[in-house]
């Protein structure tokens, strides 16, 4: 919450910089920092809180103190004194559950981010599949429904209540084997609110969450380290024995685990980070007063060239994006190979929590759903593997998925009109396909010179 208020802070006195009749200041404001803009308004108390609140620079006092007049009046003298520009900083350790609560929402809303809710539950050696999805903001925010728990309640009653066959506790806490939480977005605040709601959902101590969380601090680093806003996780499998209890009467064992892993996915090209309609620019507007990064979706060689670079013309080049341009008769969904991540996190034995890279212009992830839809086709193969009855066997589930990417990426392309039909056929298309024809398109002129030459 500090950074919101360094940033709320920041704006209110940018506009009444911005008021006075000082053209020197208007021109350099763009440039200042938060500490410029108090001092150069002579904000004595709110000079001090900044400085305790943060570690400036030797650089950054100097600028700042250089903003002063050199005849200051006795009212604003104050801000002169070494006392105040040489006060030590104390930087707090790390949170370890200090603050256990329901996390609060933004002052405002964000709509159009569905979370998915997968639960297991065994009745009569049976095992039923309830599946759900809700607003984000509304299971970690509202209070009429928050936590997933409580909406896989509602979702249950009403499924009792629209089959009157099904045994009233058939689909109860008791009988939860796995429950799986997919967020739409990589995004670190909604992972951590979605622990905190589902700890507090099953009653578990401050010191079972504290737990965690600095199991957390250790799982994750962001790279580039630098305060750029465009960040992806460095690739990363954890996983730790916890032992949770004050007690040895009380202590229980409890396996965690916290994956961040990147795959290839097919997605557009001509993402725009300043079109309004873009989920992308959606999600930095509705975050861009803290320091919440979203880790977008980037090209091939954006991963591998960094945020920095620009890429646009390799893009252009890929196999995949000039294979359909070749073969499709108008703008396709997809047009290009990206590097999406996926985080996931076991909190307990029963319970994953997971998110995918958020799509521009797509509100499905078509990874989950496949992946969903997998599982659902368990149940009614009676040929097929078995359905995951742990949460180990699903998190190995979930993940053969990813590790085994490239078997799974097929496309729906509409092919260009021949001379003989009137209407375009759409065929299913996997990438080995793509870059097959490419190589046999390619490989083509290379033989008919071969023979010329012959």
């Amino acid at each position: 919450m500090r950074e919101e208020r360094f940033a709320r802070l920041e704006q209110i006195l940018r506009a009444k910089v911005s008021r006075r009749r000082d053209e020197a200041a208007q021109q350099d404001c763009p440039s200042w920092n938060i500490l410029d803009l108090a001092t150069y308004l002579r904000k004595g108390e709110v000079v001090e809180w900044l400085l305790k609140s943060h570690r400036w620079t030797k650089k950054q006092k100097d600028h700042a103190k250089g903003l002063l007049p050199e005849n200051p009046t006795p009212s604003h003298d104050t801000l002169r004194k070494d006392l105040i520009w040489n006060a030590p900083f104390l930087q707090q350790g790390r949170s370890n559950g200090q603050n256990y609560r329901y996390p609060e929402p933004r002052d405002n809303r964000l709509d159009g981010f569905q979370a998915s809710i997968v639960d297991f539950y065994t009745y009569d050696k049976q095992l039923d599949i309830v599946y759900d999805s809700c607003e984000v903001f509304k299971i970690l925010y509202e209070e009429d429904s928050k936590g997933p728990q409580a909406r896989m309640n509602f979702s249950t009653e009403q499924l009792l209540r629209d089959h009157v066959r099904l045994e009233q506790d058939r689909c109860n806490e008791d009988s939860l084997r796995i429950r799986w939480v997919h967020l739409p977005a990589n995004c670190m605040e909604w992972m951590n609110d979605m622990t905190i709601v589902t700890y507090l959902e099953k009653n578990k101590p401050q010191n079972e969450y504290g737990g965690f969380l600095r199991f957390l601090q250790q799982s994750w680093h962001e790279l580039p380290e630098n305060d750029a806003k465009e960040k992806h996780m460095n690739p990363k499998c954890l996983r730790k024995t916890l032992l949770i209890g004050e007690s040895d009467r009380t202590t229980k064992i409890e396996s965690v685990l916290a994956l961040y892993m990147p795959y290839v996915t097919f997605g557009y090209s001509n993402t725009n980070g300043q079109d309004s309609n873009n989920r992308d620019y959606k999600l930095s507007e509705y975050y861009k007063t803290s320091k919440a990064t979203i880790h977008k979706s980037r090209t091939l060689d954006g991963y591998f060239h960094g945020p920095a670079a620009e890429t646009r013309d390799r893009d252009l080049e890929q196999v995949v994006t000039r294979w359909i341009q070749r073969n499709t008769t108008n703008k396709q969904s997809s047009d290009i190979l990206r590097v999406d991540q996926l985080w996931l996190w076991v909190i307990d034995d029963k319970t994953i929590i997971s998110s995918g890279t958020n799509r521009a212009y797509d509100e499905t992830d078509p990874i989950f759903e496949e992946i969903l839809n997998r599982l659902l086709g368990i149940q009614e193969s009676p040929n097929s593997e078995t359905t995951p009855s742990s949460v180990d066997s699903l998190v190995k589930f979930i993940v053969n998925f990813y590790i085994n990417i490239l078997d799974n990426l097929i496309l729906d392309i509409t092919e260009r009109i021949e001379s003989n039909r009137r209407t375009p056929t759409i065929e299913r298309v996997s990438v080995y396909e793509m870059f097959a024809g490419s190589i046999e398109e390619n490989a083509g002129p290379n033989t008919s010179l071969c023979c010329f030459f012959r």
